[in-house]
């Protein structure tokens, strides 16, 4: 398995990093976990634009893990495309369609067809994929039941399996509780080294897990943890580096 990290920055934008984006290759397909912002440039950059990507997965709805979709498929139907193209979304799919006709980018108008499904039934389609609900979005329950909106607070972190090899990418998530049983025994972890508390993150430290790659983000707290632990599996996100397992 191969994986490079596209996009690594927070929610909040910075001059270095481009929003949240996950390439894998694994048995000879071709997957993009999250699509932020800056995304279609890093396609053509790694020469994976045009027929290359067979799935793009969103974990959830957060703008710096979904902005950039609009971009690529925008980029893909201007270089007539020919493949199918499965998107799995975390929630509300008829709803995100809608607003490809709201930007004029007609999926009836693509030379290639988009196969839309829900995250939670990747791996009914792409065999070695395992999502997982994480608690990311838990927090907004008051506010949408207060304005009595549609939102579900769906949102996924992902194991990916290849023979012996396996990566797991959190995305954004709050605590490690809600995903822990993907994340014991894999090899490679990306994880969201923000959000969690760092004593959350720190306890992958306990684990048989041979390297841990810290993406969206630093908390002061998990930083100087960091450099007191001097754990060299622990390692900050490389983006546009090639990883192998």
């Amino acid at each position: 398995m191969k994986f490079i990290i596209l996009g690594a920055g927070p929610g909040l934008p910075t001059l270095d990093r481009n929003q949240s984006c996950l390439y894998i290759n694994m048995s000879e397909r071709h997957i993009l976990a999250d699509c932020g912002e800056g995304t279609a440039q890093k396609l053509l950059r790694h020469g994976l634009d045009a027929n290359v990507i067979d799935a793009i997965l969103i974990t959830h709805y957060h703008p710096d893990h979904i902005s950039g979709i609009y971009m690529v498929l925008q980029m893909l139907y201007l270089q007539q495309r020919t493949k199918p193209l499965k998107l799995f979304l975390p929630e509300r799919q008829s709803e995100f369609l809608a607003t490809l006709s709201l930007f004029y980018t007609f999926p009836t108008r693509f030379q290639f067809i988009l196969e839309v499904y829900p995250v939670a039934e990747v791996g009914s389609h792409i065999g070695g994929i395992i999502p997982v609900m994480n608690d990311h979005l838990l927090g907004y329950g008051d506010h949408i039941h207060r304005y009595s909106l549609k939102n579900m607070m769906q949102a996924y972190s992902l194991r990916f399996e290849e023979g012996d090899g396996s990566l797991v990418y959190t995305s954004d998530l709050a605590t490690m509780e809600s995903i822990r049983p993907i994340v014991l025994s894999t090899h490679s972890v990306i994880i969201d080294a923000l959000h969690p508390n760092y004593k959350q993150i720190s306890a992958l430290q306990d684990m048989s897990i041979q390297r841990i790659i810290l993406t969206h983000g630093i908390s002061d707290e998990l930083a100087a943890w960091l450099e007191e632990a001097n754990d060299p599996r622990f390692e900050p996100a490389r983006e546009d580096y090639a990883y192998y397992l």
